[in-house]
């Protein structure tokens, strides 16, 4: 892992990053976003990326790996269209996406030769683990079903897609969810076994600031990034008009 480390380093020591700290917004403005970033980011000569960090409304995404059997469509949120479902085209199966949740959403160029896919996932899992390490939680990267676990349960899930080698979605944390209520996932490659989050781990309330705070700390020391900022994202990319479809207007998925 202290490879992919150091690659991280060599690669992005002269790049800048624009951290954006987002409200609880809905899944689809935070994809809009996303999106816009992509193709801003995907223009030479490349030396920027972005991370966006926040939580959403309820919402059920179905990635890759995910399908129909993985959601109890019976459930009563799902059939009163409380917790919509969303297909994507990111990794991993199906997250049952809410507050108390950290988000993180990497936009940052990759480079097949010099930094891939494969290096970049790799430091992404370490980001994760090292964040839940500074609050006394020993956390465990487990690829093969795409999730950091701690003591056998998932804690966090990773799910990466990319566009014009330009990396986006990313991964989310478990910070404070509600553990006893009844799942909306059942199965899939994420969760194979009950979940748990900051919180049960820690027996002391942990809010999604301070998780944020760390995680983009660790980012920027992992990655390498020569300067980070904070930005604040224009209204008009993250507000699409009510009956449109923004989040994929214009915007090849593969």
């Amino acid at each position: 892992m202290s490879a992919s480390i150091d690659e991280a380093k060599r690669y992005f020591r002269r790049r800048s990053l624009l951290a954006y700290f987002l409200p609880q917004l809905r899944w689809e403005e935070v994809l809009t976003f996303q999106q816009r970033l992509v193709f801003d980011i995907s223009e030479e000569p490349r030396q920027k990326g972005a991370l966006i960090l926040g939580e959403h409304a309820p919402i059920v995404t179905v990635g890759r790996q995910g399908s129909h059997q993985h959601v109890r469509h019976e459930a009563t949120e799902i059939t009163t269209g409380q917790v919509p479902i969303k297909w994507t085209n990111r990794g991993g199966g199906c997250w049952h996406q809410q507050p108390g949740q950290l988000v993180v959403y990497p936009i940052l160029p990759l480079q097949p030769e010099s930094f891939g896919l494969a290096t970049y996932r790799d430091v992404l899992y370490q980001t994760i683990v090292d964040v839940l390490a500074e609050f006394g939680i020993e956390g465990k990267a487990d690829r093969r079903s795409a999730s950091v676990l701690v003591g056998g349960r998932p804690i966090a899930a990773v799910g990466i897609a990319v566009k014009q080698w330009v990396s986006y979605h990313g991964c989310v944390i478990n910070v404070g969810i509600p553990l006893d209520q009844r799942p909306l996932v059942n199965g899939g490659s994420d969760y194979r076994h009950p979940g748990t989050c900051m919180f049960r781990e820690l027996r002391i309330p942990v809010r999604v600031g301070t998780v944020r705070e760390a995680f983009l700390r660790h980012f920027v020391g992992n990655f390498g990034f020569g300067h980070y900022y904070l930005g604040s994202p224009p209204a008009n990319l993250i507000r699409p008009e009510r009956g449109t479809h923004a989040a994929n207007a214009g915007f090849a998925h593969y």
